[in-house]
């Protein structure tokens, strides 16, 4: 615990909030703002060409979602105000607003590279960004960071937040939480990409939009409330304390750091995971990019805002002893009874399990990358992936956190240099597409050839003219 505090407190969490967002700031930069200054006009361009395309985009869409909507709503939200204060809240908006371009890099990187999608996701520009012996080692390396964390984010963690709450809910023994999570996540996980995808795409909609209505009928009712907890996030966003750290006295705010760190692991953006989901739509890149646009939108500036509210209505002072899903849940019981308690209870429940079969997806495609299609390798990672989702409740949620912590954070450093390195690419796309609304230059028209085959089809006024010579 000692080397993860040191990692996560005084290294990589100092430092991984502004690389997020001075990255953020450059493709802010770079996008000319695009899609924040100009949302009607970007939306826009999320209409397919057919309907298949749009359902195959949609479908990527809620793949990526499942991944990211669940314990890092919930769960990590309250940590989050926990740990780092109401203030937390505010910088997760920051984050999530620059997070969204950041987002839209990695996936329309991950469909370029990926020839329309063959599921390498961010292995595919990374082998880009450093050619050679320096790309693929460090394509392989994110492949085997995706790996480990379908063991502990997509696995430990999850299985510990569902066991927690059932645990202390419902009193549900966590061995047979452990052993029946396990069989109904086998049952989707071996089905492959198309069965995850069907689970997905009926599960993660139905869910949101529930959870989000219960939230938002809470907030209506409290609504003299509304105020005093949009006070307390503003007024503590800019507090200091003085950061453990040797002979500069280097200040940082404790809030910032919570605030970005649980925005990223409820959006995922700029870690590099999302283009895994996304590019099983193969459509196009910057019409996918603006997908997952709108998925950190949703993710974070929706659903943890409102959850945020919810806690800091119901608490005046969150309790940090209590795990983050336990005061999630007895937040919207202490506002709507016992009803909603349990309704969200079995909320963080599905949106866990959703994130279990996203993430099992993910790691099957690190496997996949490292050791190639070998049905052996990918037996024994289903196999450690079961065992996870058992022992899972077992951990210490302190433990599982500070560990999941440190490899997502080691693998943000990386995807974010590829981000930057191809920067001019992410630009480039993006001109073609439409989204700075430049017109595209119209192809020039063929002139008729003198001499034309006699067989070709006359027009209509040379029929009129009865020209047929």
């Amino acid at each position: 615990m000692a080397v993860l505090e040191f990692i996560n407190e005084r290294s990589l969490g100092v430092i991984l909030p502004f690389l997020l967002l001075g990255a953020g700031l450059v493709y802010c930069f770079l996008l000319r703002g695009a899609p924040l200054f100009h949302p009607k006009r970007t939306l826009l361009l999320l209409k397919g060409k057919t309907r298949e395309e749009t359902l195959r985009s949609l479908k990527g869409l809620c793949m990526a979602l499942s991944g990211t909507l669940g314990v890092g709503n919930i769960s990590g939200v309250a940590l989050a105000i926990a740990y780092g204060g109401a203030g937390s809240i505010f910088w997760m908006w920051i984050s999530a607003l620059l997070a969204m371009l950041l987002k839209y890099a990695e996936i329309v990187l991950a469909l370029f590279y990926g020839k329309e999608g063959n599921g390498t996701g961010a292995m595919a520009y990374m082998k880009a960004a450093l050619r050679g012996r320096a790309g693929r080692a460090l394509a392989a390396t994110f492949a085997l960071l995706c790996v480990l964390l379908a063991f502990l984010l997509g696995g430990l963690l999850q299985a510990n937040a569902i066991a927690e709450c059932l645990g202390g809910f419902f009193g549900a023994p966590p061995l047979g939480v452990g052993l029946l999570l396990a069989a109904l996540a086998g049952l989707v996980i071996l089905g492959g990409e198309r069965r995850i995808g069907r689970v997905t795409v009926w599960l993660i909609p139905l869910l949101t939009l529930s959870y989000l209505f219960l939230s938002l009928g809470i907030l209506l009712a409290n609504a003299a409330a509304l105020p005093a907890a949009f006070g307390r996030i503003f007024s503590s966003a800019f507090s200091r304390e003085a950061a453990l750290g040797g002979g500069g006295g280097f200040l940082v705010s404790r809030a910032l750091r919570y605030g970005v760190s649980r925005g990223l692991l409820s959006n995922e953006a700029g870690c590099g995971t999302a283009p895994l989901a996304h590019a099983t739509a193969r459509t196009d890149p910057v019409k996918q990019g603006i997908m997952g646009m709108v998925e950190v939108f949703v993710d974070t500036v929706l659903l943890c805002t409102v959850t945020a509210l919810v806690i800091l209505i119901a608490f005046p002072s969150v309790p940090t002893s209590l795990g983050g899903a336990l005061v999630a849940v007895m937040a919207y019981g202490e506002l709507a009874g016992k009803g909603a308690a349990v309704f969200v209870a079995l909320a963080l429940v599905l949106f866990a399990y959703g994130t279990v079969i996203c993430w099992a997806y993910y790691g099957e495609r690190g496997v996949g990358y490292l050791f190639g299609e070998r049905p052996l390798c990918k037996r024994a990672y289903f196999l450690l992936l079961s065992l996870c989702l058992f022992g899972g409740c077992l951990f210490s949620s302190a433990l599982v956190w500070g560990i999941t912590d440190a490899l997502l954070s080691l693998m943000t450093l990386f995807n974010l240099l590829a981000l930057l390195l191809l920067a001019p690419r992410v630009v480039e796309e993006s001109r073609k597409g439409g989204l700075f609304g430049e017109k595209q230059a119209q192809k020039p028209k063929k002139e008729k050839k003198e001499g034309a085959c006699f067989l070709s089809k006359p027009t209509k006024t040379e029929f009129s003219r009865k020209n047929l010579w």
